[in-house]
């Protein structure tokens, strides 16, 4: 399958999801090096949280499953930009039974939208924890 992107370039299906991976993969290690010097006395950066932090830095690794091509619609300024659903599984390590990793997929998203121009809505279809000794 061949996928047009603003009608300047024609890549395969596995170099476009190729793409994608390294998009979310170095937006997720540009969050976890910005975590790095975490002090909850200073203010976090314009794009993420504390929160984010926690979560992001119990992440091993995002795996993709599957990629749909959604409509591009105008924004308020009437650009149009490629958007895409990206369904991912996250593996992490946790001490807990549950860790909530929706909200750090969000924040990756609207920073690839930042660095990209690229517009992705990430749903974490499964999360997987990794450590085996965990609390239930």
């Amino acid at each position: 399958m061949k996928i047009l992107i603003n009608m300047k370039y024609l890549i395969t299906e596995s170099q476009f999801t190729n793409t994608i991976k390294r998009f979310i993969i170095s937006t997720l290690n540009e969050l976890k090096n910005q975590c790095e010097d975490y002090d909850e006395s200073q203010a976090p950066g314009d794009w993420y949280n504390w929160d984010d932090c926690d979560v992001a830095n119990l992440i091993d690794r995002i795996e993709i499953k599957n990629i749909e091509k959604q409509e591009s619609i105008k924004n308020y300024y009437g650009k149009k930009y490629p958007r895409f659903i990206v369904w991912v599984n996250v593996y992490y390590y946790s001490i807990f039974a549950a860790v909530d990793t929706d909200n750090v997929a969000y924040v990756l998203a609207e920073r690839i939208f930042e660095k990209y121009k690229i517009r992705l809505t990430i749903r974490v279809e499964e999360n997987i924890n990794t450590n085996t000794d965990r609390q239930l």
